[in-house]
């Protein structure tokens, strides 16, 4: 500081040094410039001069010093990105404010303004380029950190918003630096002042767009015709659903559908896959830009000047403005237009306040200087910003019509736009060419109109309002202003605005000029500088007017406004090479550089013009003690600034109307010789206060003197008078000793004679009431040891008893215990005896049940054969009847007889019959169908019926007494009647039937008839015999 500049190399700290100086010398805001190609260092510049801003700043606590300084790297993460040209490209307009006490100069607070944030980005990069940083940064760094769960994220997925990335992800090198500055943005957010929550909610976005990327449609075919989609993994809805505080069904509605009001009417239409793709991108582009402008707005309130020590209106400003650079790629799309755009704007600001205004103020002050020629870009910002024919309001016009392509948009241009500077392209298609000031750009059409528009649909506005999440709530809750940013309720007015609008002092122009520019040109309709003061308010416009263009244009015009209302300073950076290779300066491409960006003709101005300009009343109010006398009187005319710098001995200056007129080495020249005069008036100054200083000590000593003499001597009289009295008390306390021992001595000896008899008494006294107090104590303890002694024989009686008694309970306890178990083990002998003897009961029955059905199956067969062959014979003596003629009356029974005899015939050879002639399909031998045949005794002889009546004492070989055990062992051989095998299932005492395998006899006691029936499979049916 106060050194010459060529003293030192040239440096980027000299013109942030030169601003802060302007700003404390001026009492006027300060504005610094840095323009340049992309890749050109404007960012590291604008770190640079914020780093030595803060510096000279020195600002009240570390803490505010490194907020401040971490807002740029913050800044950077969000808002650059890597291109071809440039591996940290800013894609934003950044306007950053520091704000500086206007007594201490010290730093109290900043600023951020962001401008054209280029959202596109975040769904679509060109090939060789990468999506904004943070991207990568959250993903490398959380995994790393263990918390990509939390967000889901997966290290070996790729995400189509930064595929190439992933795609690369083995790329070590890169990850390990992405996950330390994940680390180096962490401590930002923490260090600016952001709350956990807040970030957590900010990491929770960032993933939610990296998922919804991955989200897939697939065409299917509407229920009502026409093409409609769903989702191909409804998983990734869930997690972004899940990341934002949204409903899971809402998202999917939102993305799938599309709702339109007719006639008071909503109407639900199903979306293409197409058209579920852009709301896609949509939600996932505002998610991003209302994130960051978020940030900015939350960091601009956190480092805002506090409003308890420092006002708005003691402070002063210095700007920075760091702007995406010129480019010239080789597909130029919308982007590249509206970056190309604001760098035109920006030369123009140049040009105007380098060239034109100077020269204008020459011409009107009379002053006569080299005339300087210089690239007017004027037409072509009024090619792009004029109403109505200009590009963009073409641009807009024709994004307003539906069924507008990007062709219909190239014709239209073709058509209106006539200016040298605008050619249609060779190639006939959807390209088209302007002449920048920086060289000729073709630019491709192609989703020109869709960038345009930028359309977010309302579902998905309407959802977003309705998160759980505050911070995404808060994103879609917050109306936007006509720039496109979010709204900042606690946005800072502008500062000092009365201080920015007055006239410069020295080393300055006016505020009024640069106003009187603007106006005029406006004035042509291009609305480029300036022109509204509520650029930055909340916009009001319906949502045809909601375009990028739009945005673009009144972000021009806030930007603008802010730099003209402080003193401009430009940084202009020169790419040296296209390689991005360090120490290469290609002398061609950089002079290139000079030309286009009018450094070349600043110089030449500079050395041939006059750069500084001072009015005679604030050049002779300043530099008055440089040539006159301090005594002397001065008037404000020509001729006193004249005398002045004759006095001053400088060269090469000029005189105006109203203004003196300096080389650009006067002014530093002056600060010199005004600062060397101010150490001089300085150092007069100490002298003079250094012999008042001793004047008055030199009083104040002869004072102090002579009070400390009276002070002595009222103090000496103080300490003698309190010796003597001390001496006086004294004595005093000696006499009253003395006095008292000797009273003392007289009164013992009169007193002892009686003291000794009194003692004597008192002794026997003592000794009595001891002897008495003893002998109490001693009764006291026989008593309580006769009542222990007595205690502890009861207590050996009753423990005497109680072993007694519990020795009779064992022994009777004992004897229940063997009694139980002798009782226990003859039931368990008699239990195994009665076992075994049923066991053999139960054997010798079997045998005999065994011999018995052996017999009775016997018996049944000879039965079935004897009535077969009876049957034969009847029948046989019945055809021999029939085929003789013989008059005598028949052997052969009755027909009821030979009836029942057929019948049982009959139902002897359905015994015999094989199981597949039973199951026949015949109605009639069904084995399901019952057939009844009576036959008499008579018919078939008592010899049947005696057998039959053998058969039906089976059941008395078994004896009586064990019949109840049996019929219960019949219960269970009934389940066993139902295999076919069984021949004999059950005898019935009462009924005296055997159920056989496809007949059963029977017989009663008092009836000698057989019912025989067929039955189905094991199926035993009981009717009533005949």
């Amino acid at each position: 500081m106060h050194s010459r500049k060529t003293d030192n190399s040239p440096h980027i700290f000299a013109v942030a040094d030169h601003a802060y100086q302007m700003m404390m010398h001026n009492r006027r805001n300060q504005c610094i410039v840095i323009s340049g190609e992309s890749g050109a260092g404007k960012t590291e510049s604008a770190n640079l001069l914020v780093q030595q801003l803060t510096q000279l700043g020195k600002a009240p606590n570390r803490t505010l010093e490194d907020r401040i300084l971490q807002v740029n790297p913050l800044m950077e993460a969000f808002g650059n990105a890597k291109t071809i040209i440039n591996d940290n490209s800013s894609r934003f307009g950044k306007y950053l404010e520091m704000f500086f006490t206007a007594t201490s100069g010290t730093v109290v607070g900043a600023k951020i303004t962001e401008y054209l944030l280029e959202k596109s980005r975040v769904i679509n990069q060109a090939p060789g380029e990468q999506n904004f940083h943070i991207f990568y940064y959250i993903h490398d760094g959380l995994i790393a950190s263990d918390r990509e769960a939390e967000y889901h994220l997966k290290p070996n997925t790729a995400y189509k918003y930064i595929g190439e990335y992933t795609r690369a992800s083995t790329n070590v090198a890169s990850m390990s630096v992405n996950r330390v500055r994940f680390k180096a943005i962490e401590h930002c957010f923490e260090s600016i002042g952001f709350k956990p929550e807040e970030v957590k909610s900010v990491y929770g976005v960032l993933a939610a767009i990296l998922h919804a990327g991955n989200i897939e449609f697939v065409s299917k075919e509407s229920e009502y015709g026409g093409d409609a989609c769903k989702v191909k993994d409804t998983s990734l809805i869930t997690i972004v659903s899940e990341l934002l505080g949204l409903d899971f069904t809402d998202v999917l509605e939102s993305l799938t559908t599309t709702g339109m009001v007719a006639k008071g009417e909503v109407i639900i239409r199903e979306n293409s896959s197409r058209e579920a793709q852009n709301a896609r991108d949509a939600m996932a582009k505002a998610l991003y830009g209302r994130l960051f402008s978020w940030i900015v707005n939350r960091v601009s309130s956190l480092l805002k000047p506090g409003r308890v020590d420092h006002s708005h209106d003691e402070c002063y400003t210095t700007g920075l403005l760091d702007i995406f650079g010129f480019e010239n790629l080789k597909t130029n799309s919308f982007e590249q237009l509206c970056i190309n755009i604001a760098n035109e704007q920006i030369q123009y600001y140049f040009n105007q306040h380098i060239f034109a205004w100077e020269l204008e103020e020459y011409r009107n002050e009379g002053v006569d200087a080299a005339e300087v020629t210089y690239i007017d870009n004027r037409p072509i910002l009024d090619m792009f910003l004029s109403k109505p024919v200009g590009l963009l309001a073409l641009l807009d016009e024709e994004s307003h019509f539906p069924r507008a392509t990007d062709t219909t948009l190239v014709e239209k241009l073709n058509q209106n736009v006539s200016s040298p500077i605008y050619s249609r392209s060779k190639s006939n298609g959807s390209t088209f060419c302007i002449d920048h000031f920086a060289g000729k750009i073709e630019y491709d059409a192609e989703g020109f109109l869709e960038k345009n528009r930028d359309r977010l649909p309302m579902e998905i506005m309407n959802i977003m309002r309705m998160s759980e999440n505050k911070v995404v709530k808060h994103l879609f809750q917050t109306p936007l202003t006509r720039t496109g940013n979010l709204q900042n309720s606690g946005s800072m007015n502008s500062i000092n605005s009365s201080r920015a609008g007055s006239p410069m002092s020295a080393g300055g122009r006016g505020g009024s000029t640069g106003t009187v520019s603007v106006t005029s040109y406006n004035s042509r309709g291009s609305g480029t500088m300036g022109g509204s003061k509520h650029a930055s308010g909340s916009a009001s416009m319906t949502r045809m007017q909601q375009t990028v263009a739009t945005y673009f244009r009144y972000s021009l015009m806030d930007l603008l406004n802010k730099m003209v209302s402080g003193t401009p300073h430009f940084v202009r950076c020169i790419k040296p090479n296209d390689q991005k290779e360090p120490g290469n300066l290609v002398s061609d491409r950089v002079t290139t550089q000079l030309r286009y960006t009018g450094v070349l003709e600043t110089t030449r101005i500079r050395r041939q013009g006059y750069s500084h300009r001072i009015t005679f009343s604030d050049f002779i109010k300043r530099y008055h003690v440089l040539g006159f006398r301090h005594d002397e009187e001065v008037s404000v005319s020509d001729e006193t600034c004249q005398r002045l710098l004759e006095n001053i001995k400088l060269k090469d200056w000029a005189l105006g109307k109203s203004k003196v007129f300096l080389k650009y080495y006067h002014v530093e020249y002056l600060a010199q010789a005004y600062e060397a005069m101010c150490q001089k008036i300085v150092r007069v100054q100490a002298y003079v206060r250094m012999w008042l200083a001793r004047s008055r000590f030199y009083q104040l000593k002869w004072k102090r003197d002579k009070a400390s003499i009276i002070i002595q001597k009222h103090m000496r009289g103080f300490i003698h008078r309190r010796k003597f009295t001390a001496v006086n008390r004294r004595r005093h306390q000696a006499a009253t000793q003395i006095q008292k021992v000797v009273k003392g001595h007289y009164t013992r000896k009169k007193t002892r004679p009686i003291i000794a008899k009194r003692r004597k008494a008192a002794i026997t006294i003592q000794s009595n009431i001891r002897g008495y107090l003893a002998r109490k104590h001693v009764s006291r303890l026989r008593t309580i040891k006769e009542e222990e002694e007595l205690k502890e024989k009861q207590a050996a009686s009753a423990s005497t008893i109680q072993r007694i008694y519990r020795l009779y309970r064992m022994k009777r306890q004992t004897a229940e215990i063997r009694e139980k178990e002798m009782t226990y083990r003859r039931g368990k002998s008699a239990t195994k005896i009665q076992a075994f003897y049923r066991m053999w009961r139960q054997r010798v029955v079997y045998r005999r049940l065994v011999k018995e059905r052996e017999r009775h199956k016997h018996d049944v067969q000879v039965i079935g054969k004897q009535i077969s062959q009876k049957n034969h014979k009847m029948v046989k003596l019945q055809d021999d009847a029939n085929h003789t003629a013989s008059p005598s009356p028949p052997a052969t029974p009755p027909a009821s007889a030979a009836k029942r005899v057929a019948m049982a015939d009959t139902a002897a050879s359905a015994f015999k019959e094989s199981p597949k002639r039973r199951a026949g399909n015949s109605s009639q031998d069904s084995p399901s169908k019952k057939v009844w045949t009576r036959v008499s005794s008579q018919a078939v002889g008592e010899a049947r019926v005696e057998q039959m009546k053998k058969m039906y004492d089976i059941k008395k070989v078994i004896p009586d007494r064990e019949a109840d055990y049996y019929d219960q062992t019949g219960k269970l051989d009934s389940h066993s009647a139902h295999t076919p095998s069984s021949n004999i299932n059950t005898c019935d005492n009462h009924h005296g039937y055997f159920r056989l395998q496809g007949v059963c006899l029977a017989s009663r006691a008092n009836q000698s008839d057989i019912a025989i029936f067929t039955f189905k499979g094991s199926l035993v049916s009981t009717r009533h015999f005949l």
